[in-house]
């Protein structure tokens, strides 16, 4: 392994990142060393990188909070071996190589990709936490997704339907609305061409769960129709809470 790896930094608060070579980090004999395949970039890294995240860092940092590889070497007990494929959960994954704690990883199935892995925790995680969790969405269940065409609406999308509640998908333009459809909504809204979209909600017979991967916005919330005792659910960075609507 070369003495040298990359990685990329944030110098200052509000700048890009820029790519700097450093030594190959030295794993404790508690810690696992990983070299890093794929890096996810999530809307978290960004606000961190501005000095708005809710556990902020000082610069300079390297970005990531989750990414995957393959192990370097890991600790007697760890049930992990040189060449195992991983998920990493730990700050600092847009390096070539990372030391961490066993418990920041864990195995990751042969049929996913490291390109897939690296991006799935964060955003499948915060759905599923929603819908199974918080949401308590149920199978036969109507979910309405807004902002369904981004990285975490379409995982609500897909877990929805997995789950086997039946999706309506609300995204903007004729592009997102297949990527929506595709992700397995059983009913789309375009909201471009959807003049009055409370009304066409309730043509659809309204919602059980709502789900907004946007900030809490008291205005979307009174506008969508929902059955009595329907939970409205924010995964917005700072403010995830159930919500009724009336």
């Amino acid at each position: 392994m070369s003495q040298m790896i990359r990685a990329a930094y944030i110098l200052a608060l509000g700048q890009d990142p820029v790519i700097r070579d450093i030594p190959t980090p030295v794993a404790r004999p508690d810690q696992v060393l990983v070299r890093m395949g794929a890096a996810a970039l999530n809307f978290a890294d960004l606000l961190k990188a501005e000095g708005q995240y809710q556990e902020p860092a000082d610069p300079p940092f390297v970005p990531g909070l989750e990414g995957a590889g393959t192990v370097l070497s890991a600790p007697p007990g760890s049930g992990l071996a040189s060449g195992t494929r991983v998920v990493v959960s730990a700050p600092g994954t847009m390096a070539q190589v990372i030391a961490v704690d066993p418990a920041a990883v864990q195995a990751i199935p042969d049929a996913m990709t490291l390109e897939q892995a690296a991006g799935f925790q964060v955003a499948y995680g915060t759905s599923h936490l929603a819908l199974a969790g918080r949401g308590a969405l149920q199978a036969g269940q109507t979910l309405v997704v807004l902002g369904a065409a981004g990285g975490v609406g379409l995982t609500a999308v897909q877990i929805g339907a997995a789950m086997g509640a039946r999706v309506i998908g609300i995204a903007r333009g004729a592009d997102k609305i297949d990527a929506v459809r595709e992700a397995g909504a059983a009913e789309v809204i375009d909201s471009a061409t959807c003049p009055d979209l409370r009304a066409a909600l309730r043509a659809l017979g309204g919602a059980d769960v709502i789900y907004d991967p946007w900030a809490p916005n008291p205005a979307r919330r009174r506008s969508a129709p929902c059955v009595p005792a329907a939970a409205f659910w924010s995964s917005a960075l700072l403010a995830a809470a159930p919500r009724c609507c009336r």
